[in-house]
This record gives structure tokens, C-alpha cells and sequence, in this order.
């Protein structure tokens, strides 16, 4: 029993918490600027999108991309790009196997709902001196099935490959099937959240962390604790 004891204090006094993934700052992720500002590079890019204050998903403004019919055919009708993410080409250097997760909140409003047919997704892109641009989009994330006037988050994640990266780009866009109009999309609230290769978010626990949540707490040791008694020996 003597040994079992030490054991168990020897687990508590080595008691940690794994790190979580950190945020990327943003020009502009909610539009509170009332304007497009660090997004669309000044309008170059910009289709068919404005900053509205029909819906928020919090504070006053979100990004409003519709469908009017200017485009032909199946392609995208309307993006938004923030580029360069956080102002500056440099910014945020991204280490191979770094995971990147992109979320934002949409809506679907009732007064102009998606169309069967209009779907959106999001993208993520990184770029390299020597790697080159890498452009990588998610599956449709949402569609005309969207429940109306509701804000709904989507998510897409993206694991950077071996190369010398650098965040650069993210950026939701509308598609259509078929040459349309109408149809209507807010979005709002973006966020960027990384997480470091090896790290537990990416699937590395720490020694102690019995029961997998990132943490090695009185959780793990209660477990430890109770198989330990059991002669059930986790270690």
C-alpha cells in the first residue's frame, strides 16, 4: 500500500494544463467598422457583398452577399476576402502541421432566402517563398435547407503541409448551380483559432492525461486512483 501511496502523491505534485489552441488576430472580423475595411482589398476582389445592418450576429453589422443575377451559369456569385489576414503579408508565420480552424456565423433570411441550387463555403489560404500559394476551400457548408432567420456557426479546418507558410487569406463565398437571382446571405463574426503541431488539440496528450481532455487534473487522478486500489495498473 506504502508504494501505491507515492505513487499517487507523486501524480498530484505533477499536476499541469495542456496549452489550447490560440487565436489569430483579424482586421475587421465583425464588421464594427461599418465598412469593408481589411476586407476585399478595397473592393478590388469584392462581388456583390456590403456591410448591413439588417442582421447581427453581435454588435450592430454583418457582411451581406446577394444574388443578383449578374452572374451566369454555375460559378461563385459572391465573396468576401479578408486579405491580408491581421494587415500584413507577414503576420502570422504557419509551422507545417499547425492546424488552422476558420469559423463564422450566417443567416438565412426569410425576407430573401438561398435558393435550391446556392450554397456556400469557406477557404483558407496560405503562401510560401518557396511553397507557393496553396488555396484550400471546405465542402458546402450551408445551403438553401439553412433554417431562416437564425444565425447558425459553420467551420472549416485546415492542417498546413510541409513548407514555409504564412497565413494569408480567408474568405466565405456563395456558388449557384445554374444562372439564378435572389437569394440572400449575411455572415458575420469570424474567427481563426490555431493549433500547434503536436500539441494535445492536435492529438498529443500529455503523460497523466488518463482520459483525454487536454488536462491532467483530479479527473486523471481519480481514475488513476481507482484503478490503482483495483490492482488495475494504468501505468
Amino acid at each position: 500500500m506504502r508504494s501505491k501511496c507515492c505513487c499517487i502523491l507523486v501524480f498530484i505534485v505533477a499536476l499541469v494544463s495542456a496549452a489550447g489552441a490560440t487565436s489569430i488576430s483579424m482586421i475587421n472580423p465583425g464588421f464594427e467598422t461599418g465598412d469593408l475595411t481589411g476586407w476585399d482589398i478595397g473592393g478590388v476582389w469584392g462581388k456583390n457583398d456590403s456591410v448591413s445592418t439588417d442582421y447581427a450576429h453581435s454588435g450592430s453589422y454583418s457582411d451581406k452577399i446577394v444574388n443578383d443575377g449578374s452572374v451566369s451559369g454555375s460559378d461563385i456569385y459572391g465573396y468576401s476576402l479578408n486579405c491580408p489576414v491581421g494587415g500584413d503579408w507577414n503576420a502570422h508565420t504557419i509551422a507545417a502541421g499547425d492546424t488552422l480552424i476558420l469559423t463564422a456565423w450566417v443567416l438565412n433570411p426569410s425576407s430573401d432566402p438561398l435558393k435550391p441550387g446556392e450554397t456556400g463555403r469557406l477557404g483558407i489560404s496560405v503562401a510560401g517563398d518557396t511553397s507557393g500559394w496553396l488555396y484550400t476551400y471546405s465542402d458546402t457548408l450551408f445551403d438553401g435547407t439553412l433554417p431562416q432567420d437564425t444565425w447558425v456557426q459553420v467551420s472549416y479546418q485546415l492542417t498546413v503541409p510541409q513548407g514555409d507558410y504564412r497565413l494569408l487569406q480567408i474568405e466565405i463565398n456563395m456558388l449557384q448551380s445554374s444562372s439564378m437571382s435572389g437569394g440572400t446571405v449575411y455572415a458575420d463574426d469570424f474567427h481563426i483559432d490555431r493549433i500547434l503541431a503536436g500539441s494535445c488539440q492536435a492529438g498529443v496528450y500529455l503523460e497523466g492525461d488518463i482520459n483525454e481532455d487536454c488536462y491532467v487534473n483530479f479527473q486523471d487522478f481519480a481514475l488513476l486512483a481507482q484503478n490503482w486500489l483495483k490492482d488495475n495498473y494504468l501505468y
